[in-house]
């Protein structure tokens, strides 16, 4: 039996390439890691809409997704959610309501944007990536209401200014019943406190029966540090930040040389 019984894998900056497509060796090697009875799995800030390509994938079961704040079992149809609660989304929303920002909620699978931001996200530091999530996100009018009413995943936010983004993150810091993470520049991740792609790899290690000390995770930025930190082999992708490079147990290839292909012919 092989040592590690399941890969959890980040996907942007990790197993896409600069050009955030699943090459074709990636694709290859998750069919044969499958195969091999090793279950692969996306763990990523995105939304189930957001990376179809992975999501549809026919050999992937399990997803991690919207920040580690819900899991997916696509043979089953089971999803385990930890939303953000009423009294953080009023938090949230009165602290957010002091700084110029473009928001985003994720909910049920999808990306949700204010109608009255629409083709501004450049003005809020969104690089290409994220412009097109934007574009491609569903509009909302009165959007505090919709992310009041909606069982939300998690908020994603973004910040003209540093300042604004310093200031904004510091107020959060007091509410203690959420965690933040900042993948991008001037952005600010904010879910519950019992989400976070970590808390989200150890309920499904659980439920599929694996020790924390026999998954591999993968990733390239500060989110991912807390799932890396947690399993068994935490592998960072050359290109990745100098911080999640620092705590990982290994430094791989980069994301334009395949990631998953590297971890299939070095550990099965």
């Amino acid at each position: 039996m092989p040592k590690y019984k399941m890969i959890a894998c980040d996907l942007d900056g990790t197993l896409f390439g600069s050009d955030s497509v699943l090459s074709k060796e990636n694709n290859k090697a998750i069919k044969e890691i499958v195969n091999k009875g090793i279950p692969f799995v996306p763990c990523t800030g995105r939304t189930l809409s957001e990376f179809r390509e992975v999501a549809e994938h026919p050999d992937v079961r399990y997803i991690i997704y919207s920040a580690g704040a819900a899991i997916m079992d696509k043979q089953t149809g089971e999803r385990i959610q930890n939303s953000l609660s009423n009294e953080m989304k009023a938090n949230i929303l009165d602290i957010l309501s002091h700084f110029d920002c473009f928001p985003f909620i994720h909910a049920d699978g999808k990306c949700y944007v204010d109608r009255e931001l629409d083709g501004m996200g450049k003005k809020y530091n969104l690089n290409d990536i994220l412009c097109c999530s934007a574009a491609l996100a569903i509009s909302i009018d009165n959007f505090n209401d919709f992310f009041m009413e909606t069982e939300a995943e998690y908020f994603s936010v973004f910040f003209k200014s540093s300042e604004d983004h310093k200031k904004c993150r510091e107020m959060l810091m007091q509410d203690e019943s959420i965690l933040m993470a900042e993948p991008w520049p001037l952005n600010i991740e904010i879910f519950n406190k019992k989400a976070g792609k970590d808390s989200a790899l150890r309920i499904l290690a659980k439920k599929l029966g694996i020790d924390m000390s026999e998954v591999i995770s993968i990733g390239d930025s500060d989110n991912d540090i807390a799932a890396l930190e947690a399993a068994g082999l935490g592998i960072a992708v050359s290109n990745g930040t100098d911080a999640i490079k620092e705590i990982a147990d290994e430094i791989a290839c980069s994301n334009d040389e395949h990631i998953a292909e590297y971890v299939l012919k070095k550990y099965f």
